[in-house]
């Protein structure tokens, strides 16, 4: 539900400043036909989408490749400088997180909940995602530097995230359309997850679950009308259910479009780049 009735206000206020006339501009029409999303939310009338492909409907990763990229990000395999443990209000999560930005000069941290988290530096976890970068973006149809950072989630046995909306400052998701390109990899043999979506004026769930190199995209005003979640949330009992046995690594490729300092472009960290906003 919205928290208030200025929110619900708000929210129909953006919509209707963003509207324009004709079909919304999704990743999906950029390589049609060819490749075979599957809608999991097609909301025109709050124009927010969200939509899957298959690993196995596209030609575009392999399952050896995926698997290298899952080893590679693992955080027993980086350094102190990839991986940190998530947390929010001051409460442990069994999922770990990472933040990279792609702009050179931009070192932003990354603002949830009650959380702030720095950009990892580790030089070999930054290069590796560099390159699953350029091949996502490719897959889909978009340019590289179109998505210029990425948000990580590692999620061990039982992990998951509660229902949310990623609707931090740098992506400003609550004043106006923002693309979000996702890409699941899972440990061998398990680590697929149920992905979960509801409208937050309420409603029935949508779900789908979410395996070894699917890709997904949340697009349009989804952050401002909809919110998502991982099962099993926030909770750390839920340990015997097939859908949390094994690992999963969650890259969500993004595009930043306001720095912390409130410009549009990255001015570096001597002039106030990194600074933290006083949003809410």
């Amino acid at each position: 539900m919205w928290k208030s009735s200025r929110d619900a206000a708000h929210a129909e206020g953006v919509l209707a400043r963003t509207s324009r006339p004709g079909p919304p501009a999704l990743v999906r029409t950029l390589r049609s036909p060819e490749l075979q999303w599957e809608p999991l939310v097609a909301d025109d009338k709050r124009r927010a989408f969200a939509y899957v492909l298959r690993r196995e409907r596209h030609s575009g990763l392999d399952a050896a490749t995926v698997d290298a990229w899952f080893a590679a990000l693992h955080p027993d395999a980086c350094g102190a400088e990839a991986w940190t443990d998530a947390q929010s209000r001051g409460k442990p999560l069994l999922r770990r997180t990472a933040w990279v930005t792609f702009l050179p000069e931009c070192s932003c941290e990354y603002g949830y909940a009650d959380t702030w988290q720095l950009r990892a530096t580790d030089d070999a976890f930054v290069r590796t995602l560099e390159g699953i970068r350029t091949t996502v973006a490719e897959i889909v149809g978009l340019p590289a530097d179109s998505l210029n950072c990425v948000n990580l989630n590692y999620y061990p046995c039982g992990g998951g995230v509660g229902f949310h909306a990623d609707d931090e400052f740098l992506f400003d998701g609550m004043e106006r359309e923002a693309t979000i390109v996702s890409l699941s990899l899972c440990a061998p043999g398990g680590g697929e997850r149920l992905f979960q979506v509801r409208r937050r004026d309420g409603g029935a769930a949508h779900e789908t679950v979410l395996r070894h190199g699917d890709l997904m995209t949340m697009e349009g005003l989804f952050q401002l009308f909809w919110l998502h979640s991982v099962y099993p949330g926030d909770r750390c009992d839920v340990t015997d259910d097939p859908l949390v046995l094994g690992e999963r690594i969650n890259l969500t490729f993004r595009r930043i479009v306001q720095h912390l300092d409130g410009s549009t472009e990255c001015r570096g960290q001597a002039n106030g780049c990194a600074l933290r906003p006083s949003v809410t």
